[in-house]
């Protein structure tokens, strides 16, 4: 997948998490394709590097359920909103 087709050339550059600013690499570019790859509305588990999408699941439990049943013990699991548009609060 192009990152530079999906999503603006300004976003990707700077990515901002928890007020830091992270320059764009590799290791962004991969954390963007999974999350990119990644159903909306639903729970997922990404690798430890965050790198690839380990699970997915309509509820927390169902995600905990096929990490147990991988062996998987480093992912962490997180929500991915309804979309990826930009929100202000």
């Amino acid at each position: 997948m192009d990152l530079n087709s999906v999503i603006p050339s300004c976003i990707l550059k700077h990515l901002t998490v928890q007020g830091m600013t992270m320059k764009r690499n590799a290791q962004t570019d991969a954390r963007v394709a999974a999350l990119l790859t990644a159903p909306l509305n639903a729970w997922i588990a990404l690798s430890d590097d965050e790198t690839r999408l380990v699970a997915e699941g309509e509820t927390y439990q169902d995600v905990v359920d096929k990490l147990d049943k991988i062996g998987d013990e480093s992912s962490f699991i997180l929500k991915t909103p309804p979309n990826w548009r930009p929100l202000a609060v």
